[in-house]
């Protein structure tokens, strides 16, 4: 009885939100345009409501752990979203119809089984944040050069062999989680990363040697490494305020 209030309560007073206590998601909703945020987690999504791509106001989908097979393609109809998380779940492929989705703030798709990502992923020219670690991914594609305005990139535990060499042109980039892939070189083009804080190449790669030119990167604060990363000796010198971190191979900090 009490989720059958909440379908006609909660979407007029906050937005629909639903967690793992149990609540539905609504065939449809009554007022969709009151709706600014879904949040299903833990719970399994047979379909969503279906007059949602009339939620104009909605800024934030979080499906996390809904055992999805497929990104539904309602999704992709709401341009006006900042925020999608479908992380936990059982995705597979990303479609180009998410180069829609130009508002887009946020986008995590960490922790799925997907294994490319489209071309279109460019399209996202507001994005900021993107997470797509703890996937099977061997590479990224070339435009993520376009990504002009992202300053945090997560790609670690994938099966990635290399950068590609346009990857300096994501100039904003502050935060850069590489580590548990396979790559035996990082692009030269990663001297242009000049706002780059923090970079983690923990297991990033078997005998991976950090570029001379890392020195001139005078905004790096930390870079987290493994026992086979070859470090220059001249890395620290140049760069007062950089500290280098060792870690075991089987983590990547206790902070991710």
């Amino acid at each position: 009885m009490l989720s059958k209030h909440l379908k006609f309560l909660v979407p007029s007073i906050l937005g629909f939100i639903m967690m793992s206590c149990g609540t539905i998601l609504p065939t449809r909703y009554e007022d969709p345009k009151a709706i600014t945020k879904i949040v299903v987690q833990n719970k399994r999504v047979g379909r969503l409501p279906d007059n949602l791509k009339e939620c104009t106001n909605l800024k934030k989908i979080v499906l996390f752990r809904t055992q999805l097979d497929t990104i539904p393609k309602e999704i992709f109809e709401l341009t006006s979203l900042e925020e999608l998380s479908l992380g936990g779940n059982n995705i597979k492929v990303v479609p180009s119809e998410v180069g829609q989705l130009t508002k887009l703030k946020i986008l995590n798709l960490k922790n799925n089984e997907i294994k490319t990502l489209p071309q279109e992923i460019g399209q996202l020219k507001n994005l900021e944040s993107l997470h797509v670690e703890f996937n099977e991914l061997q590479k990224l594609p070339d435009s993520i050069q376009n990504l002009s305005k992202l300053e945090i990139l997560y790609i670690h535990d994938n099966e990635i062999t290399s950068l590609p060499d346009s990857i300096g042109s994501i100039s904003k980039l502050n935060r850069f989680i590489i580590g548990k892939n396979n790559l035996t070189r990082l692009p030269p083009s990663m001297a242009k990363l000049e706002n780059l804080r923090e970079l983690n190449l923990v297991a990033a790669g078997i005998s991976l040697r950090i570029p001379s030119y890392f020195r001139d990167l005078r905004r790096l604060e930390f870079i987290y490494v493994d026992d086979t990363v070859i470090v220059p000796g001249s890395l620290s010198s140049a760069n007062p305020r950089l500290r280098i971190i060792t870690l075991p191979r089987s983590n990547l900090s206790t902070n991710y």
